[in-house]
């Protein structure tokens, strides 16, 4: 009987042994699975406030005005800029210019946008310019004359609130206000009866726009000097030719020449400083423009466009 005794007794102990091992298992699992739960949990968090910390990417099409997006929170926001095409056939379009950048926001900073139009491109003697300053064509008939591209512009007004007036695309405070700008490009131009005469205007350059194309005609018959250049960091585009009028052809603080000539010409592509109008070819692209990059130069402040030889807009945003 003792033995036996002590035989079930030990029976007893390893069934003792196994079933607190099991539940010691079974509670390890239920804390392993909790913490994988909770881990997981963590984790769908920390992707949920990654989420609300950055806004997605938006993206502003061509509308003929301005629109306007106002920071959630303070951090970096990356900007990509493209200027409007001049005017011209698929064959002979210039290109808008491009410019891109980092800039530091503040929780309810506002920034307005400006998003150029494409240059008039109708078989037509004369041609508009693209909205946000691309400059009108010339009006010979010819030609088909073709319009310069509008810039595309971000403006910064720091804490004063624009008036309707001051957002205008033309207002002086307005271009003042601008942080960064992407060139358009000059108009180009078909002639009606000689193919050889046809012109692309200039492409939309970085830090300078470029200059009008020269045609097989144009090589052989002027120099390399008579093109519309494009605009630079301090002044806008010239016409390089001798012809009368040279003066109204000059590219502007924001914007191509707005007044049309009866020569046959592209329109200059708007841009920081914008492009020359073509006299008998196609014209000059607008610059562009990025606050803080190596290489552009500011103006002083809001009510002097004197260069500042200093490359951070005076708004000190960059």
């Amino acid at each position: 009987m003792k033995k036996g005794f002590i035989s079930m007794t030990v029976i007893y102990s390893f069934l003792l042994i196994f079933i607190f091992t099991l539940l010691a298992l079974l509670v390890l699992y239920t804390q392993k699975s909790r913490l994988v739960d909770s881990i997981v949990y963590e984790a769908k968090e920390e992707i949920y406030n990654r989420e609300d910390e950055y806004d997605l990417a938006l993206k502003f099409e061509y509308t003929g005005s301005y629109q306007t997006y106002t920071a959630q929170k303070e951090g970096y926001y990356f900007i990509e800029t493209k200027g409007a095409q001049g005017g011209g056939n698929i064959s002979d379009a210039s290109k808008g210019g491009f410019a891109s950048g980092y800039i530091y926001l503040n929780e309810g900073d506002t920034l307005y946008v400006y998003v150029g139009g494409k240059g008039g491109s109708t078989s037509s003697s004369s041609n508009a310019g693209g909205w946000n300053g691309g400059g009108p064509s010339g009006t010979n008939t010819a030609a088909y004359n073709y319009g310069g591209g509008g810039a595309t512009d971000i403006r910064y007004f720091g804490s004063t609130t624009p008036s309707s007036s001051d957002l205008a695309w033309n207002s002086e405070l307005g271009l003042n206000s601008r942080i960064m700008v992407a060139g358009g490009g000059g108009g180009g131009l078909t002639h009606t009866t000689t193919a050889e005469y046809n012109c692309t205007g200039g492409n939309g350059g970085n830090l300078y726009g470029g200059p009008s194309m020269l045609s097989d005609y144009n090589q052989a018959s002027l120099s390399a000097t008579a093109v519309a250049s494009g605009g630079t960091q301090t002044a806008g585009g010239t016409d390089g030719s001798t012809a009368a009028g040279a003066s109204t052809r000059t590219g502007l603080f924001g914007s191509a020449s707005q007044t049309a000539t009866g020569s046959w010409g592209g329109g200059g592509g708007s841009g920081y400083y914008g492009g020359a109008t073509g006299f008998g070819r196609g014209g000059g692209a607008g610059s562009s423009f990025i606050s803080g990059y190596i290489g552009c130069n500011a103006i002083t402040s809001s009510t002097d466009r004197t260069p500042s030889n200093t490359v951070k807009h005076y708004s000190g945003k960059y």
